[in-house]
Parts: structure tokens; C-alpha cells; sequence
């Protein structure tokens, strides 16, 4: 009989153990310090608008360090179970990557939500596209937000956020089809064009994910409002206005 030798997941293991170690030290060194809940203080509020994006950005961030460290430890010791393995890419390399949940590097660098929604919990993203977004014929990204704050449970925040991401999500699909050609004309304005874009999206990103964190109506609404609920109102107007921002584009007969 062929004996086929088992896959070494000693690289595997320690590329995500040293991920685990990074994480973990963001985790203990800053999260702490940098709690969201500050964004609704007295001092932040009247700090210049530059300062209160900057933090905003990096506390929600901070937030973030918590599940990169769960989700990567969580496959780590499935891997070293020997569960995980995907197969062999085209170069005969072992892939130990069908249990990944999360690409924290690609999510921080993201230029459009669809990405970030790609690389963030990819796990149970995969299982609302099967329950839900294939089974549905209009409204399937709503379905799919409103399922997924369903499934997180009964926190107005919850519900806050991912409708909002919802119409994010539709405004950017708006923008990468209506704005994004006249950016492709070099590759200069190609690189305005994904500078603009990644901060535009992690804008969004935190906004939305704020009153995630939140959790309490009060605490959003309050948060909101010392925004003047800029993005709320930009990401309805845009998802309202652009063309084919919610639906996907015709096929050619």
C-alpha cells in the first residue's frame, strides 16, 4: 500500500502561535487603556475632531485585538489537533487553513467592507451565506445583517450596527461602481483612489462597530449625536443614490 506522510504543522503552528503572541501583548499592553466607552466622555467630546477620530480608530481597533487573539488561538489548537488541514496548494505546500476565522492583516488594510466582511469571522460568515443569502432573492444583504444581529442576540446596539452596516455595505458597492473607474486611469490615481478608500472604510468600519460595543441605545444614540450622525446620514444618502448600489450588476445576455 502507499503510504503517504502526514503533513508537518510545525510552521503552521508557530506562524500562528506568534500571532497569538502579538495579539496577546496588544491585548494586555493597550486594550485596557483605550476602552471605546471613552469616545462618549466629557474630555473627548470637546477634544479637537482630529484627536477624537484618532482615538476612536485606535480604541475600536483595541477592541478588535481580543477576537484576533481568540479566533487565531482557537485554530491553533485545532491544528495541532490535526484538524484544519485544507489540502496542497499548487506548489506541493500543506495548507492549514480551512478553520482560518479571521486575516487581521488584510482586515486593517481593507479598501472596500467587503473585504473586511471577508476576512472577519469567516466561519459563521460562511454559514449565514448558506442559510441565508443563497436562499433569499431580494434583500439578501439586509437578510444577512439583520440575521447575523439576531444571532449576536437582543442589544439594541447590535441591531444598530449591522443595519448600518448594511447600508455601508451598499453604498460601497455603490462607489466601487459608480466612482471607481474615473480612478483608473494610472497608477497614481489608482493609489488616491485605495488611500481615500481605506480610510473611508475604516471610518465606516468603527462607526459601525462602535455601538456594537456599546451595546446600550442610549450610549449610541449619544455617540451618534456628538457626530451630528454624519455616517449614518452619508451611508443612507449614498446607498439611496448610487446606482446599482443594491443589487449586483446585470449579466450580459
Amino acid at each position: 500500500p502507499i503510504q503517504i506522510e502526514q503533513p508537518s504543522i510545525f510552521w503552521p503552528l508557530f506562524t500562528k502561535l506568534s500571532q497569538c503572541v502579538i495579539w496577546g501583548y496588544f491585548l494586555l499592553a493597550y486594550t485596557p487603556y483605550y476602552p471605546v466607552e471613552f469616545n462618549l466622555s466629557k474630555e473627548m467630546v470637546s477634544s479637537p475632531w482630529f484627536k477624537r477620530l484618532c482615538y476612536l480608530l485606535f480604541s475600536t481597533f483595541c477592541a478588535r485585538v481580543k477576537y484576533y487573539f481568540a479566533f487565531i488561538l482557537s485554530e491553533t489548537v485545532n491544528n495541532a489537533a490535526g484538524l484544519g488541514f485544507a489540502g496542497f496548494d499548487k506548489n506541493g505546500i500543506p495548507q492549514w487553513n480551512l478553520l482560518t476565522n479571521v486575516k487581521p492583516l488584510q482586515l486593517e488594510l481593507a479598501t472596500s467592507l467587503k473585504v473586511t466582511i471577508d476576512v472577519w469571522n469567516m466561519q459563521t460568515a460562511l454559514w449565514l451565506r448558506r442559510v441565508c443569502y443563497d436562499r433569499i432573492h431580494k434583500g439578501r444583504t439586509l437578510g444577512v445583517f439583520v440575521l447575523s444581529a439576531l444571532w449576536h442576540g437582543f442589544y439594541p446596539g447590535y441591531y444598530v450596527c449591522f443595519i448600518l452596516g448594511a447600508f455601508e455595505t451598499y453604498a460601497g458597492r455603490g462607489i466601487r461602481r459608480q466612482i471607481r473607474p474615473y480612478f483608473q486611469k494610472n497608477q497614481a490615481t489608482k493609489s488616491i483612489y485605495a488611500c481615500i478608500t481605506w480610510l473611508g472604510t475604516q471610518i465606516a468600519l468603527n462607526f459601525a462597530v462602535t455601538p456594537f460595543v456599546l451595546m446600550e441605545i442610549q450610549k449610541v444614540w449619544y455617540f451618534y449625536e456628538t457626530w451630528y450622525f454624519i455616517v449614518p446620514i452619508v451611508s443612507v444618502i449614498l446607498a439611496l443614490t448610487l446606482k446599482g448600489a443594491s443589487s449586483k450588476p446585470k449579466k450580459n445576455q
